[in-house]
């Protein structure tokens, strides 16, 4: 078990963009990423599992399969790779528990960034981030796009048919109804798309695959103080992705048409006690 913060990522030296979280997670022992994307913790392959605000999100969230998270939104990461919790279940090799920047207690009514960058392939990125506090409700709101002519890792000595583009967004509202009682809605959704890289022959055929990946989201979590050793949390979300294959004409030696559809809906229940040394959580999911 282990956990960076905010502050800890923002020293590492990391990608802009959607791309960045999979970079931290590669910092973490035990982890690897293959020939597309893919991260494999603990040598597993397809058991990695990322909850987000307590939203249980089980694709590979890679740029080949899967809109990445844009790591700007993250205020810590809690990683489990072994002896993990049973609240999560499903996955056993890897569970990457976000928690994401919200604008309660900030402190200040408005506060805001900008990053851009720039590199070799044609490579563009941006992100634009802000927030605040109004009383008891607190926002933050990111953006970040980018753009690249080696999207992918390529499959040929020489870059072909290999550029792409990627947009992301996110919303988080906090409500204190009090001393007890905390609402949070979080929003977020995004899209890339790009072409798959061509081999020499393949290229002079003339194959020009593409790929269009979408997804959005939304969560809502409450929490409630029972008194000094007691919580009650809930959090209900749901989650629609979409990816498209388009083949062409001149496909070799062989040609894919693909479109998936995935939407889940999940609620988690949880009672979080304290008696004496020990920790009790006590829940029920539906998904």
């Amino acid at each position: 078990r282990m956990q960076l913060n905010l502050s800890q990522i923002e020293r590492m030296p990391l990608p802009a963009g959607s791309r960045a979280l999979e970079s931290v997670l590669l910092s973490f022992p035990g982890f690897a990423a293959d020939a597309n994307g893919a991260i494999h913790p603990r040598g597993a392959h397809n058991q990695m599992t990322y909850v987000i605000d307590g939203m249980p999100i089980s694709d590979q969230l890679t740029g080949a399969f899967g809109n990445g998270i844009d790591r700007s939104i993250v205020q810590t990461i809690e990683l489990f790779t072994g002896d993990i919790p049973a609240e999560f279940g499903s996955k056993i090799s890897g569970v990457a528990s976000i928690t994401t920047r919200s604008g309660l207690n900030s402190g200040r009514r408005f506060f805001g960034s900008t990053e851009v960058s720039a590199s070799e392939f044609d490579s563009l990125g941006s992100v634009t981030q802000f927030g605040g506090q109004a009383g008891r409700l607190g926002y933050f709101a990111s953006v970040s796009a980018q753009k690249s002519n080696r999207f992918l890792d390529q499959v040929s000595i020489v870059n072909l048919h290999n550029g792409g583009n990627a947009e992301r967004g996110f919303a988080r509202l906090d409500y204190q109804f009090g001393t007890a009682d905390f609402l949070r809605v979080s929003m977020m959704g995004g899209r890339s798309s790009f072409q798959l890289a061509n081999l020499r022959s393949q290229h002079a055929n003339g194959q020009d695959q593409r790929q269009l990946l979408r997804d959005a989201a939304v969560s809502v979590g409450f929490i409630h103080v029972i008194g000094p050793a007691a919580t009650f949390d809930t959090t209900n979300s749901y989650r629609t992705s979409i990816a498209q294959l388009f083949p062409s004409v001149g496909d070799t030696p062989v040609t894919a048409a693909q479109a998936r559809h995935l939407s889940n809906f999940t609620t988690a229940n949880r009672v979080n006690l304290i008696r004496g040394r020990h920790e009790w959580r006590l829940g029920a999911d539906y998904q």
